[in-house]
């Protein structure tokens, strides 16, 4: 992407995350292996935004064997509710930048 479509800014959400980790600290040293490694190739800084974590879930892996989406088949799981939580966070950012603002109703003209 960074070279198709000369983007640098990218935003990066963490999956599998064990308890005691940290998505964060995991994109932080994502980010440094990127200016390590990308910077050089590219010639400019790819900048990697931490905009969240999904936690490793059993859930996540019964509904992927499933088939099913893991919001549908179990809401409650911990994987579940940080996509949904992702979700909100992504459109907040990206809805202003398409005209639109979030309603309690859903998706509304600017």
């Amino acid at each position: 992407m960074a070279t198709q479509h000369g983007r640098t800014q990218f935003n990066v959400a963490i999956n599998q995350v064990h308890k005691g980790q940290s998505g964060e600290r995991i994109a932080e040293k994502l980010q440094q292996t990127a200016d390590r490694f990308l910077e050089k190739q590219l010639g400019r800084r790819i900048v990697l935004t931490f905009v969240g974590e999904i936690p490793a879930d059993p859930a996540m892996e019964a509904a992927v064997l499933a088939r099913s989406p893991a919001v549908v088949r179990d809401a409650r799981s911990p994987a579940a509710v940080a996509l949904a939580g992702l979700a909100q966070t992504l459109a907040r950012q990206t809805l202003p930048s398409l005209g639109l603002r979030e309603q309690n109703s859903g998706l509304t003209g600017g």
